[in-house]
C-alpha cells in the first residue's frame, strides 16, 4: 500500500474533500457518481489503495467538496487570478482552487486560453498524484498555508477571452533547448514571460521555482544557480522600476527650514483622549470581553455627541459597521440593551462575506459619503480579509487599504482578537494575535481585558500623544439592559502590583509543591516580567486570603493555592536545611 498517498487521502477528507482514485490516466478508477453526492469513508479509502495499483488521488469538485478548480495549462495565463490555494500539476500547469460561490458551476472547456473550470459534476488530480510524465502533483500554497479565496465568477462572464497571451511563442520559449552562448538571453525572456503572467506577491514562491525547473530542463548546460538566481532578480528590479515608472511618481524633498516654518493643529479627536480622528485604533482582546458591547457603546455616544462612559467627550459623527462576526439578530439585541436611540445615525453591514479591496473601499467610500459617516468600525479584523494574519506582507497589504480609508477623513476602527493566553505575558500589546505589523500600522491601540466583575482598559498606543493611564469599567445590569460604569483609573505602580499578583497566582497553579520567594522570583522571571522583592512582598501581602501561606526553615515562607500539609511542610524544611548545609561545606 502507498502510505504517502493514504496519508494525503485522510489529510483530505478531514479537511472536507470528496475524493475519488483515479488512474495516471486522469481517469476514475470506480463508478464515482455517487461521491457527488457524499464523501468516502477512510475504510473506503484502504480498500482502493489495496486495490488498484499506482493510484492518483482526485477531489470531486462542486458542492460536494465546496470548492471550484480553474485548472490552467503549462503557458497559460493566470496574472487575473486571484492568489488562493493552489498546486501545481504534474504537466506543469496550475490548479488554482477556490470557494463554491453557493450556485451551481459547470464544467468549461477552454473558457480561456488553455484554461479550464472544474465544477459541479467534475474533479480535479491532487498531490501527490503522478503525471504520466513522472513528475509528481504538488502543492504551491498548501491547505495549511492559505484559505481557499472567493471564486472570481467575473473573469469567466466575458465573451472574449480575458487572458489572452501578449506572446504567441510561449510554447516554443520553454520547450527549446539552449546551449551555451544563447542560455542568458532566454534566461531573461524566459524570466519577463514568467513575471508578467503571475501576481507580484507569487513571484517567490511559484515563479522562481518554475525558472529553476526550466533552466535544469532546457539549457544544456544548466546555468550555475548563483547565475540564474543574478538573471532573476534583475528582471525582478526591471519589472518593478518599470512600474514604478509608470506611476510617474516624483519625490520632492523639503528643507528643514520649510518643515520648521510649517504650523500643526493639535491631535483631534472622535473620543477625547482615547481615539484619534482620522487614524486608525484596534481594540482588541480574548474572548467574552466585552469587545463587541464597547464599540457598541462607543457607537452610540459618537453618533450622538454623548459623553463616553461618563468620562470621555466625543465629536458627533455618523457610523458605520461592518460586521462580519455577530449578526443582525446579536446586534439588534444588544442595542436594545444598550438603549441605544433608533434615530442615530448608525448604519450596519452584517454578515455580507464583505472583505477588504480596492472595490469594497471605493463603495465604503460611496456609502460614507451618501450618509455622512465619519468613522467606520470593523468587526472583527479577521473577518474582511482573506490574508494570513502572520505574515507580514499579508497584513502589511491590508493596512494600506485602512489607510485608503482614512486618507479621506475617515477614522477606522477595528477589533481583534488576542492570542492564547501565556501566564507570563505582561504586556497588553503582546497578547495581539497575528503579525506585529498589525500593531505597528495602527495609531492607537486599547486592550481590554475582563477581569472578576471589571473590564481593564489599557491604551498600549497613541501615535501622536501620551498614552492614558489604564482604567476600569464595570458592567451593570442584565438580560434587559446594560450600563457601563467608569471606576477611575488604575495607579502604574498598582497596575504593576497587579501584573505580579497574576503571575505568582499562574506560577502556584502550574507548580505541583508549595514555592517560596525566591523561587517564585525565578520562575517569574524566566517568564520575561521584571519583578523586585519589595513588589512581590506587596503582591503576596495583597494575596492574603487568596493563598495558602506557611512559615518554613529560617522563616521563609512557602506558598501554596492549595493547604500545606506537615508532612510537605517538613519535606520542605529537610529539602531546605540539606541545601543550607551543602552551600556551608
Amino acid at each position: 500500500m502507498n502510505h504517502k498517498m493514504l496519508e494525503y487521502a485522510f489529510m483530505y477528507l478531514d479537511f472536507g474533500l470528496s475524493i475519488i482514485p483515479v488512474g495516471q490516466n486522469k481517469k476514475p478508477l470506480i463508478e464515482w457518481k455517487e461521491f457527488q453526492k457524499r464523501k468516502p469513508n477512510r475504510e473506503e479509502v484502504i480498500v482502493w489503495l489495496e486495490t488498484f495499483e499506482d493510484m492518483n488521488i482526485a477531489v470531486v469538485t462542486g458542492e460536494i467538496s465546496d470548492i471550484v478548480v480553474v485548472d490552467v495549462e503549462a503557458g497559460g495565463e493566470v496574472s487575473k487570478l486571484p492568489a488562493t490555494i493552489i498546486s501545481r500539476t504534474g504537466g506543469g500547469g496550475w490548479h488554482y482552487f477556490y470557494k463554491y460561490p453557493g450556485h451551481k458551476i459547470d464544467n468549461a472547456v477552454r473558457i480561456n486560453d488553455k484554461t479550464d473550470i472544474r465544477g459541479d459534476g467534475g474533479y480535479a488530480i491532487l498531490p501527490p498524484s503522478i503525471h504520466a510524465s513522472g513528475k509528481e502533483y504538488e502543492w504551491a500554497v498548501g491547505l495549511d498555508m492559505a484559505d481557499f479565496a472567493e471564486f472570481p465568477e467575473e473573469l469567466f462572464r466575458r465573451k472574449q477571452p480575458v487572458f489572452a497571451s501578449e506572446e504567441k511563442d510561449w510554447d516554443t520559449l520553454m520547450s527549446e533547448v539552449n546551449p551555451e552562448g544563447t542560455r542568458n538571453d532566454k534566461g531573461a525572456r524566459v524570466a519577463g514571460k514568467l513575471l508578467n503572467s503571475i501576481s507580484e506577491d507569487l513571484w517567490k514562491l511559484v515563479g522562481w521555482s518554475s525558472f529553476l525547473e526550466w533552466n535544469q530542463k532546457q539549457n544544456d548546460p544548466p546555468l550555475d544557480e548563483k547565475e540564474l538566481r543574478s538573471i532573476w532578480e534583475s528582471i525582478c528590479k526591471k519589472h518593478l522600476s518599470d512600474k514604478d515608472s509608470d506611476n510617474q511618481k516624483v519625490f520632492k524633498p523639503i528643507h528643514i527650514s520649510e518643515l520648521m516654518a510649517k504650523e500643526f493643529r493639535d491631535p483631534e479627536w472622535v473620543v477625547d483622549g482615547l481615539i484619534p480622528s482620522g487614524g486608525i485604533t484596534a481594540i482588541s482582546g480574548a474572548p467574552s470581553s466585552y469587545k463587541t458591547f464597547i464599540i457598541l457603546e462607543l457607537a452610540s455616544k459618537v453618533a450622538n455627541g454623548d459623553v463616553l462612559f461618563s468620562k470621555f467627550e466625543t465629536t458627533k459623527k455618523g457610523i458605520l459597521i461592518v460586521d462580519e462576526e455577530n449578526g443582525e439578530r446579536l446586534f439588534h439585541q444588544r442595542f436594545r440593551q444598550l438603549g441605544v436611540s433608533e434615530k442615530l445615525n448608525i448604519n450596519i453591514i452584517s454578515l455580507d462575506n464583505f472583505k477588504l479591496e480596492d472595490k469594497t473601499v471605493a463603495m465604503l467610500m460611496s456609502i460614507c459619503r451618501e450618509r455622512d459617516i465619519g468613522v467606520v468600525i470593523f468587526d472583527s479584523l479577521v473577518r474582511i480579509h482573506s490574508g494570513n494574519e502572520n505574515d507580514a506582507r499579508d497584513m502589511s497589504r491590508v493596512a494600506n487599504l485602512l489607510k485608503q480609508i482614512t486618507k479621506n477623513g475617515i477614522t477606522v476602527i477595528f477589533t481583534h482578537h488576542n492570542r492564547k493566553s501565556s501566564i507570563f505575558r505582561s504586556d497588553p500589546s503582546q497578547d495581539m494575535r497575528g503579525s506585529s505589523d498589525i500593531l505597528a500600522s495602527v495609531d492607537c491601540h486599547l486592550a481590554v481585558k475582563k477581569k472578576d466583575t471589571t473590564i481593564v482598559v489599557t491604551q498600549t498606543k497613541l501615535r501622536h500623544a501620551k498614552e492614558n493611564n489604564p482604567f476600569q469599567l464595570r458592567v451593570n445590569g442584565g438580560n434587559d439592559k446594560v450600563e457601563f460604569e467608569y471606576l477611575g483609573e488604575i495607579d502604574k505602580e498598582k497596575s504593576k502590583v497587579e501584573i505580579i499578583k497574576d503571575s505568582v497566582k499562574d506560577v502556584l497553579e502550574n507548580e505541583v509543591r508549595p514555592l517560596n520567594q525566591k523561587q517564585m522570583t525565578e520562575l517569574i522571571r524566566e517568564g520575561g516580567i521584571t519583578v523586585n522583592p519589595g513588589t512581590l512582598r506587596i503582591a503576596l501581602g495583597e494575596l492574603e486570603g487568596q493563598i495558602y501561606t506557611r512559615p518554613g526553615y529560617r522563616n521563609a515562607n512557602y506558598y501554596s493555592l492549595n493547604p500545606i500539609s506537615d508532612e510537605e511542610l517538613e519535606e520542605l524544611i529537610t529539602e531546605a536545611k540539606n541545601a543550607a548545609k551543602t552551600v556551608g561545606e
